[in-house]
């Protein structure tokens, strides 16, 4: 079973590869990553990955202040958020 990637995320050369067997380019698909490399495709693709982790880091920081806000427990109360609680604030969004 082979399975497309598109190498980098972003590159735009989609490669097949067998989990079993490797990796396997088409005619051309060598010669594009090395391009792609040498322009600094793969520096982009780290910054881009690290700009999406850091929003949804911050999306994520933010729906829990949000449930927190919602859901302040007493002294005694387990504190615990349901799925109910969380589809209401991610419907919220």
């Amino acid at each position: 079973m082979m399975n497309r990637v598109n190498f980098g995320r972003m590159s735009g050369t989609v490669l097949d590869v067998c989990r079993g067997h490797g990796t396997f380019l088409d005619a051309g698909e060598l010669h594009a990553i090395v391009t792609f490399i040498r322009q600094g495709g793969l520096d982009r693709a780290r910054q881009r990955e690290k700009t999406e982790l850091e929003e949804e880091r911050r999306r994520l920081l933010n729906l829990q202040a949000r449930i927190d806000a919602a859901h302040e427990p007493s002294e005694w109360e387990h504190r615990s958020v349901s799925l109910i609680d969380i589809r209401r604030l991610l419907r919220e969004e």
